[in-house]
């Protein structure tokens, strides 16, 4: 085994095949590129790889990267998809492995058991990140021992579908998940590890599972977009601060706070049911037509009943000034 420096193409291009990449600590593409292609796989064994002087690394189409223990640092995972099929530029962690400030433009899977860590940087998501339990915990784990606070943005998305599913991380870190972003499906965001500050799009889109979104710190900020839809369960375990963007709850779907719910902006839409042990507004817009099981506390905002038509119930209400 060696160390690596790549000022070439390294590529598996044969259809079904494979090509092991074995460093004995580390892999540069110094201006070159490691590419799969043609239907090949390209496994990458233990090690960190990185890229300097334009470096690439590329996946074509219906081709891919299998990750094995191993640590990406300051690269971008591009794809090349001429056939316009999306996701079928693969990414498959197989074993715990690392992203160190990655740009990822591919889709990702993280097979079950294990875990894609974040450390230390933030990550930028423009394809997917589907994580692929099938019974054990199965995880994005933030941990920036320089940075206590890691985010995670682009256009991209995360996708989960089971309980055993959770974006965790170490004790003191914040999750600044930043706009644009979706995090979608049902799981965990927390775990009671991670502080949130939600600026991007959560979404509980899976008919009977829940979402659960459970702070370290006992309460989270929330100026974009939290919302239950297509049967979906919004599960909020901790204080919200609901300061700007949208909260809401479409017909069929739930959203389920053992806490309390404070809005001092933005627009609150229920449409389905919201259960709350309160709720109290100093600011924004409250409507929709579905039910609000909680007692509502009104001043210096707007309570518009129905879309435009409809019936808008809530438990009961205290109207105080500007309301």
């Amino acid at each position: 085994q060696i160390n690596l420096i790549n000022h070439g193409a390294l590529g598996a291009n044969v259809n079904g095949g494979t090509l092991i990449v074995q460093p004995r600590f580390t892999f540069t593409n110094d201006g070159g590129s490691l590419l799969a292609k043609n239907g090949a796989t390209a496994s990458l064994l233990a090690g960190t790889y990185s890229a300097i002087n334009g470096g690439s690394y590329r996946i074509f189409d219906n081709s891919g990267f299998t990750l094995t223990g191993v640590t990406l640092s300051n690269l971008t995972l591009d794809v090349d998809n001429t056939d316009s099929i999306l996701d079928n530029n693969s990414v498959s962690v197989s074993t715990n492995s690392t992203f160190s400030n990655i740009v990822n433009q591919a889709a990702v899977t993280v097979q079950n058991a294990r875990t894609l860590t974040l450390s230390p940087g933030d990550l930028t998501n423009n394809g997917t990140i589907t994580l692929d339990s099938t019974g054990s915990n199965t995880a994005i784990s933030l941990s920036d021992p320089a940075d206590l606070l890691v985010s995670i943005g682009g256009t991209g998305r995360i996708l989960m579908d089971s309980s055993t599913e959770r974006i965790t991380g170490t004790t003191n870190h914040v999750f600044q998940h930043e706009a644009g972003h979706t995090i979608e499906g049902s799981g965990n965001i927390g775990t009671a590890a991670l502080h949130l500050d939600n600026r991007g799009t959560i979404s509980a889109n899976l008919p009977g599972q829940s979402l659960i979104l459970d702070d370290r710190l006992g309460g989270f900020p929330n100026t974009g977009t939290l919302q239950a839809i297509n049967g979906g369960i919004l599960d909020i375990k901790d204080p919200l601060a609901h300061q700007d963007g949208l909260l809401f709850v479409d017909s069929g779907s739930a959203a389920v706070s053992t806490s309390t719910i404070t809005q001092s902006g933005g627009t609150t839409r229920v449409d389905g049911n919201l259960t709350t042990t309160s709720m109290h507004m100093t600011g924004g817009v409250l409507q929709g037509i579905g039910n609000i099981d909680s007692a509502l506390v009104a001043n210096y905002c707007l309570v518009s009943p129905g879309n435009s038509t409809g019936t808008l119930s809530i438990d009961s209400m205290t109207q105080g000034p500007g309301a």
